[in-house]
């Protein structure tokens, strides 16, 4: 029997160490937080974990926008000068002396719209006839 007293110690041990354990848990999640920032804290750690989130998604789709807006921006201006190079070429090959076409210099808004209505007229029947 003498087994009996040391079990019985180990026993009121053990359920003396699992009781401090559960009562300590039970403790720290019923406590209140000691500072007004804390609970603070603690009640928006998940929403800025989702907005942090959300802005690192936001920076890496916002840089691989810019770097398609430049290769845009680039083959736009590639084009211009594409563009004005042949304009360049065409109006130098058609040999085109005659400036008439361009806008007056003319007073009045009402002239002007008219002039280059009648130039305009002119030109379209120029180009569709073929003379340079």
């Amino acid at each position: 029997m003498s087994m009996a007293p040391q079990r019985d110690s180990v026993e009121f041990s053990s359920g003396l160490f699992l009781g401090a354990v559960v009562g300590a848990g039970l403790a720290l999640l019923v406590a209140p937080d000691r500072t007004p920032r804390a609970r603070l804290f603690r009640r928006l750690r998940k929403p800025r974990q989702r907005v942090a989130r959300r802005a690192r998604k936001v920076r890496a789709s916002a840089g691989a926008t810019a770097n398609r807006s430049a290769r845009l921006g680039e083959e736009l201006c590639s084009f211009a000068s594409e563009l004005l190079r042949a304009t360049g070429e065409e109006l130098v090959q058609k040999r085109v002396r005659d400036l008439s076409w361009l806008p007056s210099r003319q007073t009045g808004p009402g002239h002007r719209l008219r002039k280059a209505s009648d130039r305009l007229r002119d030109l379209r029947g120029k180009l569709g006839s073929g003379a340079p």
